[in-house]
């Protein structure tokens, strides 16, 4: 597996002091702390990096035994305090010798509706994994020998400088065995049967698109004996509404309304999700396609207390058929109009045309 940088990752080179550790990593993780950036898959992924390279290079002794092997160092390396756990450092990393084996990751994409990120929601979802076999527990073998290429260990040594660094062995993946005779139930794959089980997916108030939920170890089985399962990563997609449509935080609405309606104003009724209705009042002498009515603080609200407003475009609807009666009526409001132009086209005309 390829070491990370720790160093690049928090913007700093490697003859940086501890203070300097501490204020790169709280500068990158306000950067990208998930309050900050809901729904934001990439920035979410940054954080958890930030989050390792911190706890590794803040701990002298963690960051000793990482500038010498990175990521090459057996499970002996004097990891295992209270502040770095095994399964954190699997999210990342294989173990040498009693290696643990993540099994794959699965992604779900769980579509729910614009009113659903509104309020927020809790959804079911069900989940098809493949089930390990019971016959060779995973292994894909009834019986099992040495690696031939490591001797059983599941390691190989190699000298690096004055150090000599245990890599897992390519051939057994780190198993030390290798297999003799492939098991007949499940064709040597290590699963035989499928099993679907049911999760519970809760969704807070403002979620967007892109949002994204981890279940660790929820993911499918891992094939190895002691292996830890992999993650199930929920993938938020939103479906479109058929008027309302989101702009970070505010609820946008665009309704048209009559000609007659800007000029002489009035009150008209507009949806709101829950099926609920709310009058709005349109001043007379309203100018099309620069009318927004703003409510504020019905837009969406985050976890943290940021909410938005539910903003009203109010546009004039032409309509493309009319009858005799509406035409005769346009075309006397259109001779009046002649006859008593508007002041702000008698003064247009005056300086364009004098």
């Amino acid at each position: 597996m390829a070491k990370k940088d720790y160093y690049a990752i928090l913007g700093i080179d490697k003859k940086s002091s501890p203070e300097e550790i501490k204020k790169a990593y709280r500068e990158k993780a306000k950067e990208h702390h998930p309050d900050r950036n809901i729904g934001d898959a990439l920035s979410s992924c940054k954080f958890q990096e930030i989050q390792e390279a911190f706890d590794i290079l803040s701990d002298p002794k963690k960051r000793s035994i990482y500038d010498m092997s990175g990521m090459n160092f057996n499970k002996q390396g004097n990891w295992n305090d209270t502040s770095f756990s095994e399964d954190s450092f699997n999210e990342f990393s294989s173990f040498f010798n009693k290696s643990k084996f993540k099994g794959r990751t699965v992604f779900y994409k769980l579509e729910v509706s614009l009113e659903d990120c509104f309020y927020g929601c809790s959804k079911t979802i069900s989940l098809e994994k493949n089930k390990i076999c019971e016959n060779c527990q995973g292994s894909g073998s009834t019986e099992l020998e040495d690696c031939g290429f490591c001797y059983g260990k599941g390691v190989i040594s190699q000298k690096q400088g004055n150090f000599v660094v245990n890599l897992e062995c390519g051939k057994c993946n780190g198993q030390g065995k290798t297999s003799k005779v492939s098991c007949s139930l499940c064709m040597g794959k290590g699963t035989s049967t499928k099993e679907i089980k049911e999760f519970t997916i809760n969704l807070p108030k403002g979620v967007s698109a892109g949002y994204q939920i981890v279940l660790h170890k929820e993911g499918e089985p891992s094939k190895h004996k002691g292996g830890m399962a992999g993650d199930l990563v929920v993938n938020v997609v939103v479906a479109e509404h058929p008027y309302f449509k989101r702009d970070n935080l505010n609820l946008i609405l665009e309704v048209p309304v009559s000609y007659g309606q800007l000029i002489s104003g009035g009150t008209i009724p507009v949806p709101f999700f829950g099926k609920q209705t709310l009058m709005v009042k349109i001043l007379p002498s309203s100018e099309n396609n620069t009318l927004k009515l703003k409510l504020s603080g019905m837009g969406f609200t985050l976890p943290n207390g940021a909410v938005g407003d539910y903003v009203i475009n109010i546009k004039c609807d032409i309509p493309r058929k009319i009858n005799d009666e509406y035409k005769n009526l346009i075309n006397q409001l259109f001779e009046h109009e002649k006859k008593h132009p508007s002041e702000r086209i008698m003064n247009w005309n005056k300086k364009v045309f004098s």
